[in-house]
């Protein structure tokens, strides 16, 4: 991957997030002192400072691809950045206590995309299983009406429909046509799922069925038309 030198500086010095900041001590490649540097992490991008304040950055670590380990036989509060691969390099930076190396650990851990890609796809996971809980809560309250009960022979379905006020432009009684038998009023209420119909019914399929009733009841209504005239 090239990367632009410049492009980094100004990222470095940008408006962009800030997720942690501060000093660390960073061991040398060569040289294995300790060397204190002023680290900023943004995103998955590592930078270290010289000093606080200073405006280009000495290097910077991309942080994939990487593991966050913790250094042992050490009166340092270490831990290191091991990238895979043969030849590839390993930093060792050391805290000044051991609860700024544990949160500086945890954050490091969290700053890769296989992290973030894991996150996701858990957070995808959840919601869907939500979804799914609700649309079976949604779908085991919404029942159809049995066929030929109406609300004054039920006095449950009389209780729970909520008839509109506007006018039904499917009903000819209202708009002043021929006698017609009225087509069935869709209304939505909730309760008990009928012991009748125990497989759920998707809205779709619902839909479809109340299709087909208006569908007949305007076809037997021509047909009576038709006998009239």
């Amino acid at each position: 991957m090239k990367i632009n030198e410049r492009h980094l500086v100004t990222f470095a010095n940008g408006s962009a997030t800030v997720d942690r900041q501060g000093y660390l001590n960073k061991r040398g490649e060569l040289n294995k002192s300790f060397q204190r540097r002023w680290f900023v992490l943004k995103g998955n991008l590592l930078f270290y400072f010289d000093k606080k304040g200073d405006q280009e950055p000495i290097g910077v670590i991309i942080l994939e691809g990487c593991s966050v380990e913790l250094v042992e036989n050490t009166d340092k509060y270490s831990f290191e950045l091991a990238f895979l691969g043969s030849g590839a390099r390993t930093y060792v930076l050391a805290a000044d206590s051991q609860e700024e190396m544990e949160e500086w650990m945890q954050v490091l851990a969290c700053a890769g995309y296989e992290y973030m890609k894991c996150a996701v796809e858990e957070l995808q996971r959840q919601m869907d299983e939500l979804n799914a809980a609700n649309h079976r809560v949604n779908r085991s309250a919404v029942v159809i009406p049995p066929s030929g009960k109406t609300a004054e022979q039920d006095p449950d379905l009389s209780a729970l429909i909520v008839h509109p006020k506007r006018k039904n432009p499917f009903n000819q009684r209202e708009s002043g046509g021929d006698n017609c038998e009225p087509p069935l009023v869709v209304t939505s209420v909730v309760c008990h799922q009928s012991k009748e119909n125990d497989a759920l019914r998707t809205f779709t399929e619902m839909h479809d069925t109340f299709g087909a009733y208006i569908r007949q009841k305007m076809a037997e209504c021509s047909k009576r038309k038709s006998r009239v005239k």
